[in-house]
């Protein structure tokens, strides 16, 4: 709904928000419209990762939530793209100073349970932190990582 980015927006130099569906892009190009901080751009992650964190340098925060988690959050071509942003940034992270990747609705990595079937398991993030060298815990229904 726009209140991460908002929250982010008042200490951070920029905030990207990528929306994927198309009512939320637009209800967030509005919202944002006079704050000069934050740049909405709506596709699908995975779609805009590739051109956009090659321009990301310096201290960085993720805050991945593009996932399907029922209601009316987005439903792409995966339930759970996380893989492909996880590698994306992976690929980029000699670029980025400080770092953190924070994930949501870390209780849905549960490829077990048939809702959750597209997701991979929670093994999978923190493999991920680990081979690239971060610190990692959970917190609440967050998966956050971090470089040391």
């Amino acid at each position: 709904m726009g209140d991460t980015a908002a929250l982010l927006a008042q200490d951070a130099k920029m905030v990207y928000t990528i929306e994927p569906d198309r009512s939320l892009y637009e209800k967030a190009k509005q919202r944002f419209s006079q704050t000069s901080n934050v740049h909405v751009i709506n596709g699908l992650s995975e779609d805009v990762f590739p051109s956009l964190l090659p321009t990301l340098s310096g201290v960085v925060n993720f805050w991945l939530d593009g996932h399907y988690s029922g209601g009316i959050t987005h439903q792409g071509p995966t339930d759970c793209p996380v893989r492909e942003e996880l590698s994306q940034i992976e690929n980029n992270l000699l670029r980025f100073g400080k770092i953190s990747v924070l994930i949501d609705d870390v209780r849905c990595f549960n490829p077990a349970l048939p809702e959750y079937e597209d997701y991979p398991d929670i093994n999978y993030l923190v493999d991920w932190a680990r081979r690239n060298g971060m610190l990692w815990h959970i917190e609440h229904d967050i998966f956050c990582s971090k470089n040391r």
